[in-house]
């Protein structure tokens, strides 16, 4: 493929993929998904038995794939994207532009319990991103992010460690230490400590994590209701019994004023909870704490049309 007709094909696909995502940012997705339909097939069109197109229908699959991903039809996302990933083996692609499709592909197969065939995507993703010109490490830090969680489930975890330290670097380096997504970060690496039998380390990063959330979210916000459940278990483990239900009582207070949006964070506090209460012989007290929890719970049920 000559260098020419590489830069052609960049600029032409980067007309539909930027067409597609103006159409969705305004809310026209029947205009995007038609504008990606007519763009691939065009590009099927004009690839066919020349492989100098080549790179033009790696992009045509790339904004079909967009528009599917984002009206959430797995399948067809997912067999778009898998056919620009093998078709970018065999033609010549910006990184920026295999970046992405790697990207994308890996959080389709990490979301629908693919995790395997998302972690070799992942990780080529993430370099992609860390040596293009200029590089973009804010986005391999949250991809990052998403591959620690693989490796930490996987058990994985002086990995899924590299991975959190990095993310909390790139993600510190370019959002500041008042970042949401820095605590997050801090929130998924105490907890990654925690599983991996760490606690001190643990409560160190959590107490981080609650610290951000409470300057950059304020006192009541769910997120903070839940760093405070991470620290009550944490600080159980270590011996604080008094400071760990501190930490769960301001936790369930906290989470009980959002369950209308968010009722599992509040369930897997109080079920928690309960359970500390019980190792500890409290069981009147574990017994309140789960009573409480059902009645809320059955209060805030979504309503079922008949």
């Amino acid at each position: 493929m000559s260098t020419t007709e590489d830069a052609h094909t960049e600029q032409a696909g980067t007309g539909l993929v930027e067409q597609v995502r103006t159409l969705m940012g305004e809310g026209d997705y029947e205009a995007a998904l038609q504008a990606g339909e007519g763009g691939l097939a065009e590009a099927r069109r004009r690839s066919e038995g020349n492989p100098n197109r080549l790179g033009e229908l790696v992009e045509a699959l790339q904004a079909l794939g967009m528009v599917r991903q984002t009206l959430g039809d797995y399948e067809e996302a997912v067999a778009l994207f898998e056919e620009a990933v093998s078709t970018s083996a065999v033609t010549e692609m910006t990184p920026a532009r295999l970046a992405d499709i790697n990207q994308r592909l890996a959080v389709l197969y990490d979301f629908n319990q693919r995790e395997a065939d998302a972690v070799p995507l992942y990780e080529a993703a993430i370099r992609l991103y860390e040596t293009m010109d200029p590089p973009d490490p804010l986005t391999a830090g949250r991809l990052r992010n998403n591959l620690a969680m693989i490796y930490k489930g996987l058990e994985e975890f002086d990995r899924a460690e590299q991975h959190y330290l990095k993310a909390l670097e790139a993600i510190e380096t370019a959002l500041g230490q008042e970042s949401e997504e820095l605590a997050s970060v801090c929130n998924n690496l105490g907890n990654l400590y925690y599983k991996a039998g760490f606690p001190e380390q643990a409560r160190e990063v959590h107490e981080q994590a609650l610290e951000i959330r409470t300057r950059v979210l304020g006192e009541r916000h769910p997120d903070v209701g839940q760093s405070h459940s991470n620290l009550g278990s944490v600080l159980h483990v270590l011996g604080d019994k008094d400071a760990a239900r501190r930490h769960f009582e301001t936790s369930l207070r906290l989470l009980e004023s959002f369950l209308d949006e968010d009722q599992d964070t509040y369930e897997i506090a109080a079920s928690n909870y309960s359970e500390l209460l019980r190792s500890e012989g409290d069981e009147r007290r574990a017994n309140a704490v789960e009573k409480r929890l059902h009645k809320l719970l059955q209060k805030h049920a979504p309503e079922v049309a008949v």
